[in-house]
């Protein structure tokens, strides 16, 4: 009894010491671990603590030079600008400032004049909602292309809202070179809503290329002729989408 209470209390003697003295030792593997979990605590937001002084050196310039060639053509276009003066003439257009507290990739467009019946008509795009056409093969001579020929405009999406009588048509369109094509017709129930598609339990409409060709030709026309949904404002979407990408880009 005597000699493991000798034990006992040598032990309990012995565990500071030991305990002072030791120091723990980290194999390559450890060390590298806690440094990277000491670095991943310092990351916040996208600033200059990301990253080494040599980077941010690096990012700054990058920046700098792309943001430099960005201005240089961040002015709207001239013939944009004199397409938007009669655009105006026969619609509102309400665009958001990049940066601004009220800013938005979506433009809207309401038209002045009430359309068929006093129907509402308001047009929706989004500067990055761009139709890409696989069809089309850019690795043909692409170096060349680049240097013989102007980029071609991209075909952007784009919707017309008709809104009478708390009913509302729908149209998914494109715009592509100047010309209006339907792809969709959805008709709802009170006020076109603004932030995404129907829900997939209501009805979406037909295939709008299996309909009728006489339909679809009739519907085309309703939509210039009634709606105001000509080729200046298939052009406008597309130009206009375009320069848009461009100032949030610059901004972003």
């Amino acid at each position: 009894m005597l000699l493991q209470a000798f034990r006992g209390n040598l032990i309990r003697r012995s565990l500071p010491a030991i305990a002072s003295s030791y120091t723990p030792t980290l194999t390559t593997t450890s060390s590298s671990r806690l440094i990277r979990l000491e670095n991943i605590k310092k990351t916040s937001l996208l600033s200059s603590q990301w990253f080494s002084s040599t980077a941010t050196d690096d990012l700054s310039a990058i920046i700098e030079r792309e943001l430099s060639e960005e201005e240089e053509n961040a002015g709207m276009p001239p013939t944009l600008n004199d397409l938007k003066s009669i655009i105006e003439i026969d619609w509102s257009i309400v665009d958001s400032p990049p940066g601004s507290t009220s800013s938005s990739a979506t433009v809207k467009m309401y038209r002045k004049a009430a359309g068929p019946s006093g129907a509402k008509v308001v047009v929706y795009f989004h500067c990055q909602d761009t139709l890409i056409d696989e069809t089309k093969d850019h690795n043909i001579m692409e170096d060349e292309a680049d240097d013989q020929e102007e980029e071609e405009p991209a075909a952007f999406r784009f919707r017309v809202t008709v809104e009478r009588a708390g009913r509302t048509m729908v149209f998914g369109c494109v715009s592509d070179e100047g010309e209006v094509t339907i792809e969709s017709l959805v008709i709802r129930d009170g006020e076109y809503k603004e932030d995404g598609d129907y829900p997939e339990v209501f009805y979406q409409g037909p295939e709008f290329s299996e309909l009728a060709e006489d339909l679809q030709e009739t519907l085309a026309i309703f939509l210039q002729d009634e709606c105001g949904i000509d080729g200046d404002v298939a052009s406008f979407v597309s130009m206009y989408s375009d320069y848009k990408e461009q100032t949030e880009y610059i901004n972003w």
